[in-house]
């Protein structure tokens, strides 16, 4: 990882303005890059990841977070990165092995954290923006049995600042239905949940809101709305 050790500086946004523009991460190339909602003036900011899986921008400072599940899904490598907009000041701010594999994340502005769901982990985590003070907030499973069953991964987390709430997608069972002979079992696995805000290890405790899809992925919450955009992979975000 490149420029991962350099040191970090707080950008202008006068000078590097990311309002306005979007980023995306290139899986195949290991690359971020951005462009205007057009196409045009497409830049590669970022070469050189690991498995880039989830990217948050945090506009008001001008940098740009994402997650990086590792050399291979086997091994517990994760990580999570910072860099201006640019591509410059690039830091690795949650280093290799403090995270299993890093999926969807997001920033909390308001209170200068970062959430994210780390799969093979089996766990919903939190720290600072600059790396420190890793918390576990929900915990799926724990060892080698619980993280070669899917239904306990967490994948995909979205956060609500007003009402100091998140929500979080666990994988559920094949086709999103109960196997045979396991069925309460499967459906508490498939659970999309609700949990409080306020860092609380749980396991498999909380009121789920949504459930039966064995592909719910990516979460986002719509600003100002009592809203959620479920996504799946290639599939569109659908509403709930």
């Amino acid at each position: 990882m490149p420029g991962a050790n350099t040191p970090n500086s707080k950008p202008s946004i006068a000078t590097k303005p990311a309002a306005g523009r979007l980023f995306f991460l290139e899986v195949s190339t290991n690359r971020i890059q951005t462009m205007n909602p057009d196409g045009s003036n497409r830049k590669v900011i970022v070469t050189d990841c690991q498995l880039p899986d989830s990217l948050a921008v945090d506009v008001r400072a001008g940098q740009v977070y994402w997650t990086n599940m590792g050399s291979a899904i086997d091994v517990n490598d994760g990580s999570i990165e910072r860099a201006d907009i640019d591509g410059r000041a690039r830091k690795v701010i949650v280093p290799l092995g403090a995270t299993f594999a890093p999926k969807q994340i997001q920033l909390d502005q308001k209170n200068n954290k970062l959430y994210w769901c780390d799969r093979e982990r089996m766990r919903v985590t939190r720290c600072n923006l600059d790396g420190s003070e890793i918390e576990t907030l929900i915990e799926a499973g724990r060892g080698e049995v619980d993280r070669r069953d899917p239904t306990k991964w967490c994948v995909g987390i979205t956060i609500d600042t007003e009402r100091q709430q998140m929500y979080w997608t666990q994988k559920g069972p094949e086709n999103g239905r109960p196997r045979a002979g396991n069925e309460a079992a499967a459906r508490r696995s498939r659970r999309r949940t609700l949990a409080p805000y306020r860092p609380r290890i749980r396991r498999q405790n909380t009121p789920a809101v949504f459930g039966g899809r064995e592909d719910a992925i990516i979460l986002e919450k719509t600003a100002g709305a009592r809203r959620i955009s479920l996504g799946a992979g290639a599939l569109p975000p659908r509403s709930m």
